[in-house]
C-alpha cells in the first residue's frame, strides 16, 4: 500500500535493516540513518537478510552531517523508528535530533524501560511511543543480516501524553506491515506488551549469562530450575510493583521458555559475552534490579547475576578476556 508516512529508520542493523526492508516491500518512505562504512556497504550490493529468509533490497541512506545541514529548512520525518543497543542511546539520540519536527512521533525498539525516561527528558513524552519487537538476528562482518529463526513479530502503541495524531500514524504503520509477512501490532496496552518482554527478557539473559549455558543445560544442573523459578518470581514482582502484572497465561509462558528441558535457547547478552563484546547488562538486569531493590523485592538470584555481569564488564574494558 501507498503511505503518506515520511520514515527514518537510525541503523541499518539486524532489528532496523530487516524491518525498514519490510516496510519498503510494503512502498513505504523510508530512508535509513547510518555511518559511512554501512552507508558504503548498503551503496554496493543493498540491504541483504539471509538465515531463516533471503532478501535483498535497495535503499536510501541519509548522514547525520546531511540531516544537520537540512535542519534550517525543517528536513523532519513523521516517524523514526530507533531500533539502536541500549548503551547507544545518547549518540543515538544527538543523530535523529535534527530530523524531529513538532508533528514526528519516535518509537523506540530497545529492550527493557529505562530508556523510555532518557527520551521524554529529551524529546518530550509527546513525542515517545511505546514499541517492542521479538527478533533472533546480528549483522555478520560482510554486513548481511543473518536471522536466526522465523520469529519478527513487531508491536507498537501510544502512550498517555502522545501526539493527538500518534494514533493515526501507528495505524498506518500497522497498516503496512499487515502487507508484509511482518505480525505488525497496534496495541492498546503497549506498556504491558514491553513488560512482558522485559520480565523474559531479563531472567533469560540473567539466567543464561551467570550460568554461561543454555536453558536446557540448566535445566540439567542440580539447582537450575529452582534458580530460575527464583529470578522469574524477582522480575515478574517487580513488574507488579510497576502496575503491569503479568496474565498467569504470559508468565505461565515464559516459565515453560525458561525450563525446557533439552532447549538451546539462549539470550543474545550470553552471545555477546562469548563474543567479548560489550552488553546491555546495566539497561537490563542493573535496571531490573535497582527497581527491584526500591520496591523491597527479594532479589538474590538478581543480584548474583549483576555481579557477574559487571565482573565481565570490568575485565572487559580492561582487556584481561581470554584469547
Amino acid at each position: 500500500m501507498q503511505s503518506s508516512l515520511k520514515i527514518l529508520i537510525l541503523g541499518a542493523g539486524a532489528v532496523g535493516g530487516y524491518y525498514g526492508l519490510r516496510l519498503l516491500q510494503a512502498g513505504a518512505d523510508v530512508q535509513f540513518l547510518v555511518r559511512p562504512r554501512r552507508a558504503q556497504q548498503l551503496q554496493q550490493m543493498g540491504l541483504v537478510v539471509s538465515g531463516a529468509v533471503n532478501l535483498r533490497q535497495t535503499v536510501r541512506c541519509i548522514s547525520q552531517e546531511s540531516l544537520q545541514q537540512a535542519e534550517s529548512s525543517r528536513h523532519c520525518f513523521d516517524l523514526i523508528l530507533l531500533s539502536c543497543k541500549a548503551y547507544d542511546l545518547d549518540a543515538s539520540m544527538d543523530s535523529i535530533m535534527p530530523a524531529v519536527g513538532k508533528q514526528t512521533l519516535i518509537v523506540p525498539l530497545l529492550n527493557g524501560m529505562a530508556h523510555l525516561k532518557t527520551l521524554d527528558q529529551r524529546f518530550g513524552v509527546e513525542r515517545v511511543s511505546g514499541g517492542s519487537c521479538w527478533l533472533a538476528g546480528s549483522l555478520n562482518q560482510d554486513g548481511e543480516i543473518q536471522l536466526m529463526s522465523g520469529m519478527h513479530r513487531i508491536v507498537f502503541g501510544i502512550r498517555p501524553g502522545n501526539l493527538a495524531h500518534a494514533s493515526g500514524s501507528l495505524q498506518q504503520l500497522q497498516q503496512l506491515f499487515a502487507s508484509t509477512p511482518v505480525p505488525g501490532l497496534l496495541s492498546g496496552n503497549i506498556l504491558q506488551e514491553m513488560w512482558d518482554k522485559y520480565v523474559l527478557l531479563c531472567s533469560a539473559a540473567a539466567m543464561t549469562c551467570l550460568m554461561r549455558g543454555a536453558v536446557g543445560d540448566i535445566m540439567q544442573s542440580e539447582d537450575g530450575r529452582t534458580l530460575t523459578e527464583a529470578m522469574l518470581k524477582t522480575c515478574a514482582s517487580v513488574a507488579k510493583q510497576a502496575g503491569h502484572a503479568l496474565s498467569k497465561e504470559a508468565l505461565q509462558g515464559i516459565r515453560d521458555w525458561l525450563t525446557e528441558p533439552g532447549s538451546l535457547f539462549t539470550a543474545s547478552m550470553l552471545r555477546d559475552i562469548e563474543a567479548g563484546h560489550r552488553t546491555e547488562a546495566a539497561h537490563i538486569v542493573g535496571d531490573m534490579l535497582q527497581r527491584a531493590r526500591a520496591g523491597a523485592v527479594e532479589c538474590a538470584v538478581l543480584s548474583t547475576a549483576w555481579a557477574h555481569l559487571q565482573t565481565y564488564e570490568a575485565r572487559r574494558v580492561a582487556q584481561r578476556l581470554p584469547a
